[in-house]
């Protein structure tokens, strides 16, 4: 039986989720069904954003599909210091997790996770410059 995954997007003013599950064949990750963006402007509104996405993708799913747990987080650079989150959004995780019933399994930098997509796709590390745009 194929694992998918949650992946919740959190940047300043926003979050997007998604399931992905990965090919056993080829070990990539396949996009199974994604929310458009929800917008926030603090935790209370970041917890109900976040769950908003969430029911929004799992109603894109079939009747029979299983919801996941495990859930890997993207979040921006600032939420990021010497490979851990910050305490001030640690904080966050925990709401979020405790209150919509998610197992967090990890979290990537989202321009890190960019860059490393096209080292991948191109087969060379990536020569620009990634820009996060906001309010």
């Amino acid at each position: 039986m194929e694992e998918h995954y949650w992946s919740l997007i959190i940047e300043e003013g926003w979050v997007q989720a998604a399931i992905w599950k990965v090919d056993q064949e080829t070990k990539k990750a396949i996009l199974v069904a994604k929310s458009n963006s929800t917008a926030w402007a603090d935790r209370e509104e970041l917890v109900n954003a976040s769950d908003t996405a969430l029911s929004v993708v799992l109603q894109n799913m079939p009747a029979e599909f299983q919801e996941p747990a495990k859930t890997v987080f993207g979040v921006p650079p600032s939420w990021v210091s010497e490979g851990q989150i910050t305490k001030e959004h640690i904080v966050d995780f925990k709401e979020i997790c405790s209150k919509l019933d998610l197992v967090p399994t990890g979290f990537v930098v989202l321009p890190e996770a960019i860059a490393h997509y096209y080292k991948i796709k191109d087969g060379t590390p990536l020569n620009a410059v990634i820009v996060g745009g906001g309010k």
